[in-house]
């Protein structure tokens, strides 16, 4: 992850796009990889949309970044690509007041990077609101 991505950090030239300033870029391991992801999408969505470019959510560029079911070959990445260009298109360059809401709501959501940051007791709670006594997730009677 870059950490500090904007629109000063990207040269664009006969047709391919250099990143610089990588000093303070972090391997995908980092503590807080995901949250300087999270940040540099919003950077260049924020460019961009400033720019009149139609562009993904937050949301979606992020889980191109880090969705494995996307897939790993060109044809793969570039045919969900296509789905989210025709969305973009759709938008008209305009996000709905829903689409608004959850994109301020992924940027301030906490996002773990194990299964160590989450509370099991959080997750009974959501998975099963009335749930038998004595049941959690890691025992059930």
């Amino acid at each position: 992850m870059h950490g500090d991505l904007s629109e000063y950090n990207m040269l664009y030239f006969r047709g391919t796009l250099f990143m610089i300033d990588v000093s303070q870029s972090v391997e995908h391991d980092h503590p807080n990889s995901l949250e300087f992801l999270r940040r540099d999408a919003g950077n260049v969505n924020d460019y961009f949309q400033r720019n009149g470019v139609r562009t993904m959510t937050v949301r979606e560029l992020f889980d191109f970044c880090v969705e494995e079911a996307i897939g790993h070959t060109d044809e793969q990445m570039q045919a969900y690509l296509d789905v989210i260009a025709q969305k973009a298109e759709a938008r008209g360059g305009n996000f709905s007041a829903e689409e608004q809401i959850e994109s301020a709501v992924f940027m301030q959501a906490f996002i773990p990077k194990s299964l160590a940051d989450v509370d099991i007791k959080h997750v009974d709670r959501c998975a099963h609101p009335d749930p038998k006594p004595g049941w959690n997730l890691n025992h059930r009677q």
